[in-house]
């Protein structure tokens, strides 16, 4: 069973175990699924990060691109609009730091220099936070992220 349990779960679980024909009938309401209507740039070169945090996002009711590195993520945000960027830091062709950087550049190519930027990684030092705010991006999640704690930060971000 995976953590945090629902009330309703535990409660079905328990009746398997004793294997009779109890039913679960408690009023106990399904948790909700924050829904946020947004468009969030996934930018993640790992190919199954990318299947597991799109699938994260979207039962958070949010539309997702993908990039795979920070030009691409550049690309996208020149032809695109988007409410976020969630931004690996060490990709190959141009890493998150660096496509921060060009983001939030005078004469940037991109459509909105302002749009919230956090960083997703797997470094957790206090220096590759400092460095990630430092590129210019707004806030800073390592990974591998609890999807309660992604829906603080969209919360945050998204409003």
């Amino acid at each position: 069973m995976i953590k945090p349990l629902a009330q309703h779960t535990l409660l079905q679980r328990v009746a398997h175990l004793f294997e009779s024909d109890f039913q679960v009938t408690a009023n106990v309401p399904a948790p909700a699924v924050p829904q946020f209507n947004a468009r969030v740039l996934l930018v993640e070169d790992h190919p199954v990060n990318q299947k597991v945090e799109k699938g994260i996002l979207e039962k958070f009711g949010l539309q997702v691109e993908i990039a795979e590195n920070g030009q691409q993520a550049l690309d996208q945000l020149s032809d695109g609009d988007f409410d976020l960027v969630l931004m690996d830091c060490q990709m190959p062709v141009m890493d998150g730091l660096e496509a921060t950087r060009r983001i939030r550049a005078e004469g940037s190519s991109v459509k909105n220099r302002q749009i919230p930027v956090i960083a997703l990684t797997a470094q957790f030092l206090k220096s590759d936070r400092i460095a990630c705010l430092d590129a210019g991006m707004n806030d800073y999640m390592s990974k591998p992220f609890e999807p309660g704690k992604l829906k603080e930060m969209l919360q945050r971000w998204l409003g």
